[in-house]
């Protein structure tokens, strides 16, 4: 498993990163609501996001938030994944 300081960079028109999901930020996006999706790029891009692993199976991260949550997307599905935060806790993620 690859570990990572922090989350890798945004993908940015023309490619991908390497440990971005190949079904991208966009179908995360808007598979969301407005407000969660607001809320995870102001966690991202404030530095919130460490311990930044990914593998075969999934990406993995711990997101500092109001608390410090666990959370986990799978590689192949994007609407697949668990997290110990309210969106875990509702069966959103």
């Amino acid at each position: 498993m690859k570990t990572h300081d922090r989350a890798p960079a945004l993908p940015r028109p023309g490619g991908l990163t390497t440990a971005m999901p190949a079904h991208g930020l966009d179908k995360i996006k808007f598979a969301t609501d407005a407000p969660t999706w607001r809320r995870a790029l102001a966690l991202y891009e404030s530095g919130k996001i460490t311990n930044f692993k990914s593998d075969k199976v999934g990406y993995s991260a711990t997101v500092h938030g109001g608390h410090q949550y666990h959370v986990f997307v799978s590689a192949h599905r994007y609407d697949e994944g668990s997290c110990n935060c309210y969106l875990g806790q509702n069966d959103t993620l």
